[in-house]
């Protein structure tokens, strides 16, 4: 009966010892848990639709900055062209001809509107310039947003699948029942 009662009393002292390890484990994966409760998504379609606009507006950034370049050349060839006529405007008919003084005038008159016209030109060229610069630096900053998000969302994914891996190792239940993959 003593050997009994040692064998019992051998086996209780074992499961104490495997029961304070098991509680020490179960502690620290609380822990564990806890800490990454706070970083796992609670709502990825709204990550996933946040990426889907951030992607929409870089999208449409794109567009009119298209949009702006395709100005941009327009004007730059209304000006350029415009510079011909000033050129031509400001070299003035030969003189050794005489016209009449009248027609003198009225040449330059024409010259300097056609200059007030070039000028105006070239204050809206740099106006749609500068509006192309802004909407590079918003797509420049869409993009960079857009990355940082995508990098968020795969790292909370990843921590997401370590804390269900976690949590399955502890309950000995298999993997593919915590395993849902929300992330894509």
């Amino acid at each position: 009966m003593q050997k009994d009662f040692a064998a019992v009393k051998n086996s209780a002292t074992e499961l104490s010892t495997k029961l304070a390890t098991h509680t020490e484990s179960l502690n620290e994966l609380r822990q564990a848990s806890a800490k990454l409760s706070s970083q796992i998504v609670e709502s990825p379609e709204k990550l996933k639709q946040n990426l889907l606009d951030l992607e929409t507006g870089v999208t449409t950034e794109n567009e009119a900055v298209q949009a702006l370049e395709k100005n941009s050349r327009d004007l730059q060839l209304k000006i350029d062209s415009f510079t011909q006529v000033e050129a031509v405007c400001v070299s003035p008919p030969s003189l050794s001809s005489s016209p009449p003084l009248h027609s003198n005038f009225l040449f330059l008159f024409v010259c300097f509107q056609d200059l007030d016209k070039s000028m105006a030109l070239m204050e809206e060229a740099e106006v749609e310039l500068k509006k192309l610069q802004d909407a590079q630096q918003r797509v420049t900053a869409a993009q960079d947003s857009l990355s940082k998000k995508t990098i968020e969302h795969k790292d909370l994914c990843l921590k997401e699948q370590v804390s269900f891996l976690s949590l399955s190792f502890f309950f000995f239940y298999p993997v593919s029942h915590f395993f849902i993959s929300r992330c894509g």
